[in-house]
């Protein structure tokens, strides 16, 4: 019962780590287009101000198209 506990509790952190993470992509991606537009926008600077690395980023989301 307690072992269920702990597992329910760690599925809920890795939601909220996901969670997280996804939406320091989009802030970040948001802010990225309004400066530079779709075309200049550098994925290399999304994933940076998010705070994870680039391939990181991409497990997330498939393509700058996706963001």
């Amino acid at each position: 019962m307690v072992k269920a506990k702990y597992i329910d509790l760690i599925g809920k952190m890795i939601c909220n780590i996901i969670d997280l993470r996804r939406n320091a992509i989009l802030n970040a991606a948001f802010k990225e287009f309004a400066e530079r537009g779709f075309d200049e926008a550098s994925t290399n600077v999304i994933a940076k101000e998010s705070g994870i690395s680039k391939g990181l980023m991409f497990h997330y989301v498939n393509s700058k198209k996706d963001l």
